[in-house]
């Protein structure tokens, strides 16, 4: 039961971490003034300058967390 927790918990905190990643990326990206709007070239530089790369550390600790939390779910099984 404990090992069922703790793959719910990584697998949640993984995916509310990529999610906010995503959401604190859209809102920077959108506030900048760039001559014709902000395309997926400012979603990048954003994502990986902004704030010395914090929202794309929370992004990859996100992912660590669900690869994780899916490890931890596979060895459980066997």
């Amino acid at each position: 039961m404990k090992k069922k927790i703790l793959v719910v918990s990584l697998l949640a905190a993984g995916i509310v971490l990529l999610l906010a990643s995503i959401v604190f990326t859209i809102s920077a990206a959108s506030s900048k003034n760039i001559i014709g709007g902000a395309d997926w070239p400012t979603f990048c530089f954003v994502f990986y300058n902004e704030k010395r790369g914090l929202y794309s550390t929370l992004a990859f600790l996100g992912v660590c967390s669900i690869i994780t939390s899916i490890i931890v779910g596979v060895k459980k099984k066997k």
